[in-house]
């Protein structure tokens, strides 16, 4: 009786241990995502789960919207859908991506943008590549000494140090300010009073120096400069915020920009002083009336009246058709 009590608790302890198993109910399972809503055929996330997810990749908050694929699953953080396995999706073709800011191609607008400049001021200009997204909102800016200008507002995470913040919650974000400038002579000072210097720096074929302008009223305060000569004139991008990474951004646009020559087939001429040479609608009007003068001075050459029709075509004289 005694070995059959021994047996029969042995067995019971074997079996305990034996079926014994760890438990995995009591675990977070890993989050799936929402199904996005669709509407007229698209599929959309809507606020509450705001992060788009297609095949293996998940898309962040300020990934361009141009190149975004319709989501198939939706998510409330980028923490889910890592959660979730997923891997955050490659940069767009051809742009870059630095700290969460995207920085994608400018396009064939922004280089007709830069020939035109070029050949109404009449010197080398500094054109863009790339330029943070969306690259639409990177415009010239007319000015009045001569100079060509490019600015740009653009959206970042509250982490980036811009030029402030908009929105609340989770759609609060930060504000970057962008300015390119070209300009024929570089006046000591011209960029901002007081600038320091901080470092030099090889692009490429490009010396360029780094300098930091102070707070306060003029175009590049509180900005980092990044400045270079090439072609005859001076070139800068410019930034927002002092920092390391407006610094790396500012480089990889200068490595991705060219410099526009102006043509040679037409005169140039500037925003603010159209003597200097005509707009292009106001150069086509006296071209054609040029046109007209000629035809109407070969026929009064037959009359003898070639002197006085000499003397009403002397002022278009400096006018160049083509």
């Amino acid at each position: 009786m005694r070995r059959r009590g021994a047996l029969a608790i042995a067995l019971t302890v074997l079996a305990a241990c034996t079926n014994s198993q760890p438990d995995t109910t009591t675990g977070p399972s890993p989050p799936r995502g929402q199904h996005p809503a669709r509407v007229g055929g698209r599929t959309y996330c809507n606020l509450l789960a705001p992060i788009q997810a297609t095949g293996r990749f998940y898309y962040p908050p300020l990934y361009p919207s141009g190149f975004l694929p319709q989501p198939e699953r939706c998510f409330a953080s980028v923490a889910d859908a890592r959660a979730a396995g997923l891997g955050v999706a490659p940069p767009p073709p051809g742009s870059r991506v630095i700290s969460g800011i995207y920085l994608v191609q400018t396009g064939l607008r922004m280089a007709r943008t830069c020939k035109r400049s070029a050949r109404r001021l009449g010197f080398p200009v500094a054109c863009p590549g790339l330029a943070p997204d969306p690259a639409e909102t990177l415009r010239r800016v007319p000015q009045t000494g001569g100079q060509f200008w490019l600015a740009e507002m653009f959206a970042a995470s509250t982490s980036y140090k811009g030029s402030g913040e908009v929105g609340r919650g989770p759609s609060r974000r930060s504000i970057g300010h962008l300015l390119v400038e070209s300009v024929r002579h570089l006046r000591l000072g011209g960029f901002c009073t007081e600038a320091r210097f901080l470092f030099s720096i090889e692009i490429g074929r490009r010396h360029a120096r780094y300098l930091n302008c102070p707070e306060g009223s003029e175009t590049h305060s509180g900005h980092v400069l990044l400045v270079w000569r090439q072609a005859g004139a001076a070139h800068l991008v410019s930034l927002h915020g002092r920092t390391s990474l407006n610094r790396r951004i500012e480089f990889v646009l200068v490595d991705h920009s060219r410099i526009v020559q102006p043509s040679r087939h037409e005169q140039p001429w500037s925003d603010s002083h159209p003597g200097q040479g005509e707009p292009a609608l106001l150069r086509l009007s006296m071209c054609r009336k040029s046109a007209e003068e000629t035809k109407q001075s070969r026929t009064m050459k037959a009359t003898g009246l070639q002197r006085g029709a000499e003397r009403g075509a002397s002022a278009n004289r400096h006018t160049r058709c083509s």
